[in-house]
């Protein structure tokens, strides 16, 4: 699972007899992206600092810190020295959710 908090907006695609919801925005493309990245790190569920941040201080302490993102724009691309590219992007906290805590 990848969990992000954001907003989005919903859509309806398709024809007169088969309508499809969809939902475009940053923060599902953040879902997917996180989603796909819970292989890499070995866990089932990854979430953003945006989520881990709605949750009640009893589930934060169950959730640990994975790593920290920097999240590139388009004006970044052709960066070549790291600290404008540290400076460019938006730092992303990632959390895993530690089932067996206690």
């Amino acid at each position: 699972f990848g969990l992000h908090a954001g907003k989005a907006v919903q859509g309806a695609i398709g024809s007169q007899r088969k309508i499809d919801a969809t939902y475009i925005s940053e923060s599902v493309e953040r879902s997917e992206f996180l989603e796909s990245s819970t292989k890499r790190y070995g866990v089932p569920l990854l979430m953003s600092d945006s989520f881990y941040n709605l949750l009640s201080p009893y589930n934060r302490y169950r959730c640990r810190q994975v790593d920290q993102l920097i999240m590139l724009t388009e004006e970044s691309n052709g960066l070549s020295d790291p600290h404008e590219i540290l400076d460019s992007g938006e730092k992303m906290n990632i959390y895993t959710y530690d089932m067996d805590i206690d």
